[in-house]
Parts: C-alpha cells; sequence; structure tokens
C-alpha cells in the first residue's frame, strides 16, 4: 500500500492561520501599550534656517514639553511657550509618529518607551534628535 504526501488542503491552511490570529497582538493592544505621558529629555538644534530663525527659547538645546499618546493619537505643546502652538498627531501600531501644524513637522518612532525623531519649523529650524521617554 502506497501512502500519497501532497500539499496541506485548505483546512490545514485555515487551521495555521488560526492559531496565528489568536497569538498575534490585536490593533487595540498594541495601541494601548503606548498610551502614556512622555516627559521631554532633549531636543538639539541642528539647523537654524540661516537666518537665526529658530525660537529664541528653544535653541541651541532644550527640554522639549510633555506629549500624551492615547488611542493611537498624540497631543501636547511643543517647544517650551504656548507660542509654539499645540501638538495632534498620529502614533501607528508599528510605533511611527507624525505630526503637523501651521507651524512645524515631527517624524519619529517610538521604540522600547522612547519616542525619537525630528522637528522641521516652516522657517527652516530643525530639531534632530528630538527625544521623550515614557513615565
Amino acid at each position: 500500500m502506497t501512502h500519497r504526501v501532497g500539499k496541506p488542503g485548505p483546512s490545514a491552511a485555515l487551521a495555521a492561520f488560526a492559531v496565528l490570529a489568536a497569538t498575534a497582538p490585536s490593533q487595540a493592544q498594541i495601541a494601548a501599550s503606548l498610551d502614556g505621558t512622555y516627559a521631554g529629555v532633549s531636543a538639539h538644534t541642528v539647523n537654524d534656517g540661516g537666518r537665526g530663525g529658530c525660537p529664541a527659547d528653544m535653541k541651541p538645546d532644550f527640554v522639549p514639553r510633555p506629549l500624551t499618546i492615547s488611542q493611537g493619537r498624540i497631543q501636547g505643546q511643543w517647544g517650551t511657550s504656548d507660542v509654539s502652538g499645540p501638538v495632534q498627531g498620529t502614533v501607528a501600531p508599528d510605533g511611527s509618529v507624525i505630526w503637523r501644524t501651521n507651524f512645524h513637522g515631527f517624524s519619529g518612532r517610538l521604540v522600547n518607551g522612547t519616542l525619537t525623531g525630528r522637528v522641521t519649523w516652516r522657517n527652516g529650524c530643525n530639531w534632530d534628535p528630538v527625544v521623550w521617554r515614557k513615565q
């Protein structure tokens, strides 16, 4: 008697997918693990736009204000005064973070409780790296 070994059938593929789906964290679980308050650590000015364009209270190095992440949204204040404007942006489940305002933008990544990225001001001033840590 001969046994044939062939490709697994559709039921085997569905069973494997069900096991992976059951063990993988959901998007909501991932987002919730990123939620919290992030304290500013440092912001290093790398370029003032060639015309001294960085706000006086934010150069050459300063500690940024805290940010809050909740349900995939980030908010807070950039800079050291309310003049810099509010921050509102998004946090993806993979830890990618972006925000855009009328004055500046941020792109960065959240890894192991540390948010690191770059802020670009509309007048050419840039801070890189900018760092926050989860409290």
